[in-house]
């Protein structure tokens, strides 16, 4: 302990800063890895969802009580509980397909619904199930569809569909 003493004061108030200096490094540095090596593994669990998707993935990640985290668009969880979790949110119907599909038309009951009215539900449906399809292919964040289907009248009977698809 004296030689400890002794080569202190030897040094100058300089080399002293720098030997506390790296003492302290040292220190921090075997602290954080200790830290980073206790936590659990993250894995990404879903990026690029809009913010209500996401409000309602994290919320159901929560109840379940899996540690996450949030880093920008993205939701990270704990490794060895991602899979499940992915599972159990899927069966929530988490997230969302985006749009609405065929699933429109369960809902119209016979009384009341004019063919006007079932028309207009159809081709919606047809817009969200083109739009579900879109939105399945890997790099396309968000797909709009519109339809025109022209109505045959007269001489037009032969006019095509179109279709206008905005793509993010």
């Amino acid at each position: 302990m004296l030689k400890l003493q002794d080569y202190w004061r030897e040094r100058s108030a300089r080399q002293r800063a720098i030997l506390a200096a790296a003492f302290l490094f040292t220190f921090a540095a075997i602290a954080g890895l200790s830290w980073m090596a206790s936590r659990p593994g993250m894995a990404l669990l879903y990026s690029g969802l809009d913010p209500q998707q996401s409000g309602a993935v994290m919320a159901a990640v929560e109840k379940s009580g899996v540690p996450y985290e949030i880093r920008g668009d993205s939701i990270w969880v704990a490794e060895s509980r991602r899979d499940a979790l992915r599972m159990t949110l899927a069966g929530e119907g988490l997230p969302s397909a985006g749009g609405t599909g065929y699933e429109i038309l369960d809902g119209m009951s016979g009384f009341g619904t004019t063919s006007q009215m079932f028309d207009a539900a159809y081709w919606r449906a047809k817009e969200g199930e083109l739009a579900r399809t879109i939105l399945a292919l890997p790099n396309v964040k968000a797909a709009r569809v519109h339809l025109a289907v022209p109505q045959g009248r007269g001489y037009r009977r032969e006019a095509e569909a179109t279709a206008s698809v905005t793509l993010t």
